[in-house]
């Protein structure tokens, strides 16, 4: 299976999907998922954005069907880059 890598910013399509996988991966009952937060982060409009800069990343299959995500966070002045709201399929080759 091929697998594409889509760095995205604002477009609707990509945040919706970024904020879906966690709800199809996980039962109610295992879900952490804070949508209003992601959503903030997403948009810039977290409290501590002003902080950073991030990316944001989906990977997909060749049907175009969502199998991971992320954000990966870069402060300024900083060497190290975070990776964070991490959620994949059970899949090595997704990851």
């Amino acid at each position: 299976m091929i697998y594409s890598v889509i760095e995205f910013t604002r477009e609707e399509k990509y945040i919706k999907e970024f904020l879906e996988l966690p709800g199809r991966l996980y039962s109610k009952k295992e879900l952490m998922q804070n949508k209003e937060e992601e959503l903030a982060v997403l948009n810039e409009t977290h409290p501590l954005s002003h902080y950073f800069h991030i990316h944001r990343l989906l990977v997909t299959d060749e049907g175009k069907r969502t199998v991971c995500r992320a954000i990966l966070t870069v402060y300024e002045n900083d060497r190290t880059a975070y990776l964070g709201f991490f959620e994949s399929e059970n899949s090595r080759r997704a990851v």
